[in-house]
């Protein structure tokens, strides 16, 4: 949805003791156009009087004043005037009948702001428009234990710069993964997440993440940035930017059927998730009275004292050193029979 807010210029001159001079120049309305990510969008402009176009000229009030969105003169556009972050993504709607709308492609939130159009130098400008560019929003569910792409693609021209992804519960320094000065830095990555990210691929502009062995500690709101670096058309260098991208991520319990004989030994499968295999264990079964668990293990050893008298003496774990957290249950009955979940809760 586009709407106008109308604005009014003056220039006075006083041009002697008992006269002053002042110039109306005509109402420049600034247009908001609201756009989702990846889309084309058309600013408006148009050239006044004949239609007649020397040069035209598109620019952003948070670049600097020699860096253009789109610069036209000579019968052709200037492309070292032109930031690189839209080179090959704008053009000029019809420049010979006078329409100098600007053309934008494949919009990300980077390309928020407010952007002017001149036609031969006028001042002010005879458009203003302020773009506001939706991020991508995609929720996605998978299954515990598998892997999980989270898409999110770089500005076009932008591909050199920081990656970040980050998870809005996590602490403001804390990262899922960030790729920093042509590396990963370990140091602010969240370790729950160490070597279990990596970026699908960073020639092609393409800094989707890819989540390994995922878990249900895994759910929540995920975000990619990419801020640009020194080489910024901006004002500033650098800057913090908006999202790129939102990624409501849902992992799902795995859930299996498991049939026993009478007095068997049965192993219910349940993994830790990575670099949390010394976390606190909890086996329960949803029809317990609430406090009671199958199986508790904390602060490294068995509590017997919240354990359900009927599973005393017959569970185990698998193997607590490889993050096999699998329980063991001897000599089953049909009293045995029911619903089990598995919890790995970290300190």
């Amino acid at each position: 949805k586009a709407y106008t807010t109308y604005f009014s210029y003056f220039d006075c001159h006083i041009s002697s003791l008992t006269s002053l001079l002042c110039v109306v120049f005509s109402p420049v309305d600034q247009t908001t156009i609201r756009v989702d990510s990846r889309e084309t969008v058309i600013l408006p402009c148009r050239a006044p009087g004949d239609g007649t176009v020397i040069t035209a000229e598109w620019s952003r009030t948070d670049l600097e004043s020699d860096q253009y969105v789109i610069f036209y003169r000579d019968n052709k556009i200037d492309i070292a005037a032109s930031c690189p972050s839209f080179k090959n993504r704008v053009e000029l709607q019809d420049v010979k009948n006078g329409d100098v709308s600007l053309v934008l492609k494949t919009v990300t939130t980077a390309d928020r702001g407010i952007y002017e159009c001149r036609v031969q130098g006028t001042d002010p400008p005879i458009s203003t428009v302020g773009l506001i560019v939706e991020p991508v929003e995609e929720p996605i569910t998978a299954e515990s234990g598998g892997t999980v792409i989270l898409p999110c693609r770089a500005p076009e021209n932008d591909r050199d710069g920081d990656v970040e992804w980050s998870r809005t519960d996590l602490e403001f320094s804390q990262y899922v993964y960030r790729y920093k000065n042509t590396k990963v830095d370990h140091a602010a990555q969240c370790p729950s997440f160490r070597n279990r990210t990596t970026l699908q691929d960073m020639k092609n502009g393409d800094v989707s993440l890819v989540l390994k062995k995922v878990t249900t500690d895994d759910t929540g709101r995920y975000e990619c940035r990419v801020v640009q670096r020194e080489n910024s058309c901006k004002k500033r260098s650098i800057l913090v930017t908006d999202p790129l991208s939102f990624i409501n991520l849902r992992v799902e319990p795995v859930q299996r059927i498991i049939t026993a004989e009478h007095e068997e030994d049965v192993i219910l499968p349940c993994r830790a998730p990575e670099n949390d295999v010394d976390g606190d264990v909890e086996w329960n079964r949803t029809d317990l009275e609430s406090g009671q668990y199958v199986l508790m293990y904390r602060n490294r050893k068995f509590d017997q004292d919240v354990q359900s008298p009927s599973f005393r003496n017959r569970v185990d774990l698998q193997d607590m050193k490889n993050g096999d957290v699998s329980m063991v249950l001897k000599k089953v009955t049909t009293d045995d029979a029911g619903r089990y979940e598995c919890r790995v809760v970290q300190r």
